[in-house]
């Protein structure tokens, strides 16, 4: 309780030193303390003065001058501007004989505020105290109250308490001013001038203040409503010629503001309202100036964050023209994605934010790309000259039709959030391994049984590849063990449509025709498959793989980043 009643009293407008001060003696220090705690007694004792006169309802001119010692004291007390209210309306004002009395009880209580505001500017109840005055008093003088903020701006241009004071003035002189003032609850001055400001003069403000500091989010903020009542005001709609040269101005404003200061927040939130909804062709424009503004700054926040927003925001824009963009599509979700791992490395603070993001698109692309988000557990041949040979098909496939490369390998489980601890994480498949290894021995072999492709359902992680005998029994205990051990419940929960397989090719197929083609090619007499006995099928001549590990892999962005970052022996 002292501690905040001294910085009530004593702490507003005091500029810190960095240089530590020198200890005072212990007489000094004894004496300050002294001091201190009489002026908390006599705080104290003022303000039970004030809240016992108000409980008994004492309306007098000392008892307002009690609430004009308190408010000098603290004039963060919020209550203290309540009671000092009710005596006005309650007693003063009441019994006040006429206007010019009432003036000047009023007038007393602006000087009040502004020396309040002088000592801190940024207190809700001092604010809301002077738009009560000017509203309660006979003969405002509005000229005066918008001087007073510009003041104000000037010295603190991003103030957002001076920039909302600022709106209400506007919207209380324009009340006052409109033809149906009759109906306004304020009372026009009766000799005071009152000021014509105007939703252009009011832009061009703003224009000032912006071009001063870009960085002042207050002024970007009482922009957007400004626009929006100047295209009200002019009868513009949204493709009115007007209002898109317009719209173009604040484009190149703010292409200054983001240009100037990258890592500034203000000017990029500015740009999302700028852009809304957006059209195809303006969003298009502006991921191509971010881009080449990320090529001057490759580790600013602002910038990747934005070309996620923009290429999500385009991939939607994107959608009703159908399978035609739909590669276009695929990408700018896969571009998001390489995006949201670099910005968990370059703003570590909000990675659950970016990791959720993450989850949001690897999800909107499980239709089509396959369920995988952030870490995936494989199994991957032990033989090397298996591995070699699987590996030579798989970039030849893709240095062929311009696919992306990656290491042979069967998926045993996915959809664990990159956001697991990977100590913890390792835990528990050691767990799930001893629990298999109850029943089951190392190697594990997985045989071939014929090539599969879902292009035609636009699967991009299953595009090409050769089937794996489901009927394995090790491997699905392998896999409803690490199920068990690794997955949520509500994963756990959903039914289990494993298909155990390894991929030769990703991509998609607009046509639906040519993974039919590569396979029959990879039929081909000599060619790299061949179907042998019993319903199985050698691939490379390798009729199937032996695993004798599970190796965990981060699976962000593009197929050519994966990362294999721990390993367990079967």
């Amino acid at each position: 309780m002292v501690r905040l009643l001294s910085h009530a009293l004593s702490a507003h407008g005091v500029k810190r030193s960095r240089v530590p001060p020198v200890p005072d003696s212990e007489e000094v220090a004894r004496r300050k303390r002294d001091k201190e705690l009489q002026r908390i007694d006599e705080y104290r004792t003022l303000l039970e003065g004030v809240l016992d006169k108000n409980r008994t309802e004492v309306y007098t001119h000392e008892a307002l001058a009690d609430t004009t010692r308190l408010l000098s004291l603290n004039p963060e007390f919020q209550t203290g501007w309540g009671v000092r209210r009710r005596i006005l309306l309650k007693g003063l004002l009441v019994n006040a004989p006429d206007d010019d009395a009432r003036q000047q009880l009023l007038e007393a209580d602006l000087q009040l505020t502004n020396a309040s505001l002088k000592l801190n500017p940024k207190v809700y109840c001092v604010w809301e105290h002077r738009k009560w005055v000017l509203e309660t008093m006979p003969d405002a003088d509005w000229a005066f109250e918008f001087k007073m903020v510009e003041m104000y701006l000037e010295k603190d241009p991003r103030n957002f308490h001076s920039w909302d004071y600022r709106r209400y003035l506007v919207s209380s002189i324009q009340s006052i001013a409109s033809p149906s003032s009759s109906s306004s609850s304020l009372p026009r001055p009766r000799t005071k001038p009152l000021p014509q400001p105007t939703t252009s003069s009011e832009l061009a403000f703003t224009t000032r203040k912006i071009s001063a500091n870009f960085s002042n989010f207050s002024a970007w903020h009482y922009r957007t409503k400004l626009l929006q009542k100047l295209w009200d005001e002019r009868g513009w709609a949204a493709d009115a010629q007007e209002r898109l040269d317009k719209v173009d101005e604040e484009f190149e404003l703010v292409k200054q503001a983001i240009w100037s200061d990258p890592n500034d927040q203000s000017a990029w939130l500015y740009h999302r309202w700028l852009v809304g909804d957006g059209t195809v062709s303006i969003v298009r424009r502006e991921i191509e100036g971010i881009e080449e503004l990320l090529e001057e700054e490759p580790d600013s926040r602002w910038c990747l964050d934005s070309l996620v927003h923009y290429k999500r925001l385009l991939s939607r824009l994107l959608e009703p023209q159908g399978d035609s963009t739909r590669p276009e599509r695929d990408q700018l979700n896969l571009a998001c994605v390489d995006m949201l791992a670099r910005l968990k490395e370059v703003d570590p603070m909000r990675r659950a934010r970016y990791e959720d993001l993450n989850l949001q698109l690897t999800s909107a692309l499980d239709a089509r790309v396959g369920s995988f988000a952030g870490l995936a557990l494989w199994l991957a041949p032990s033989s090397p000259t298996t591995t070699s040979d699987l590996s030579n098909l798989i970039s030849t496939l893709s240095a062929k039709h311009g696919t992306p490369r990656f290491d042979p390998h069967v998926t045993l489980l996915s959809g664990i959030p990159s956001s697991a601890e990977l100590p913890s994480l390792l835990d528990s498949l050691r767990t799930a391994l001893a629990r298999w290894r109850q029943s089951h021995a190392a190697p594990l072999r997985l045989a071939f049984s014929s090539l599969g492709s879902k292009a035609a359902e636009r699967v991009f992680f299953q595009y090409l590849f050769a089937h794996v005998d489901d009927s394995n029994e090790a491997l699905l205990a392998l896999r409803k063990a690490t199920r068990d051990a690794l997955l949520s419940p509500e994963q756990r929960a959903k039914a289990d449509d494993y298909m155990p397989h390894l991929s030769l090719m990703y991509g998609e197929d607009d046509e639906r025709k040519a993974a039919q083609g590569i396979m029959d090619e990879l039929r081909r007499e000599g060619g790299e498959v061949r179907q042998v006995e019993d319903g199985r099928c050698a691939v490379k001549g390798h009729e199937g793989i032996e695993v004798d590990e599970v190796q965990v892999w981060k699976c962000e962005g593009p197929p050519e980043k994966w990362q294999m970052v721990a390993s367990e022996r079967l």
